[in-house]
């Protein structure tokens, strides 16, 4: 397996994986926002309030992990971009 290759699966596994944790924290919102209204049910106000909390921040997780995933979009765009370039350089090609 080439360089490349092995580059590209990285990313794809990276990629997996940033998934994922986009998938936990939004789970985990929800897992969190139904035992506060469980607890609200029950009686149990203060409890329910450490569920909302919790809530907000899965919330914010799942933010962090988008502008992350955001980031590594925009890196692999740039490595595409320059991949391109330097192949167009190596012909002779300017895309022109």
């Amino acid at each position: 397996m080439d360089e490349p290759d092995r580059l590209r699966r990285a990313r794809e596994r990276a990629a997996q994986a940033k998934a994922r944790e986009l998938a936990a924290h939004r789970r985990a919102e929800e897992l969190h926002e139904q035992a506060a209204e469980t607890l609200e049910r029950l009686g149990r106000g203060d409890l329910a309030q450490a569920a909302r909390e919790r809530a907000q921040r899965s919330r914010e997780l799942h933010a962090e992990a988008l502008s992350e995933q955001a980031e590594a979009l925009r890196t692999h765009v740039e490595a595409l971009r320059e991949q391109a370039e330097a192949g167009e350089r190596a012909t002779g090609h300017d895309g022109e």
